[in-house]
């Protein structure tokens, strides 16, 4: 049986790892061999990057050029298969704070997990941004 609570608390978990710059903490929401990669919408796209520390090292990389606070807001997961083929989906709202609070960005994350020790781990995720921040 899928626990649909862990789940949403382990993509609260990102969200809260990228937004305090606890990046150990992602060992407990990416499988070792995990997958990340991004496309922007008439723009860019970066990735696959591959295995936890390569997906670290990405989010850090990113981070250092940002000069603002960033809230990551993950809302309206659905939940597809079952088993060890489960998928969600979910929006993306980041919120930036510096003199005042924007919306940075908008976008979808499209994940397959897989339950690993008892907890379930993501194993490829893809981000869809509707533009760039």
């Amino acid at each position: 049986m899928v626990d649909r609570f862990a789940i949403t608390e382990t993509l609260h978990r990102y969200a809260w790892a990228l937004d305090e710059n606890r990046y150990q903490s992602l060992q407990d929401v990416f499988s070792e061999d995990a997958s990340f990669s991004v496309e922007v919408l008439n723009g860019p796209s970066f990735g696959p990057f591959t295995g936890l520390e390569t997906i670290i090292a990405f989010f850090k990389q990113s981070k250092s050029a940002q000069t603002d606070k960033r809230r990551h807001v993950v809302s309206c997961i659905i939940f597809d298969g079952a088993g060890p083929t489960l998928q969600t989906s979910c929006y993306l709202t980041v919120l930036s704070i510096a003199d005042k609070i924007s919306v940075a960005t908008t976008g979808t994350y499209h994940d397959d997990w897989q339950s690993s020790g008892g907890k379930w781990l993501i194993k490829k995720r893809h981000l869809r941004l509707d533009c760039m921040f």
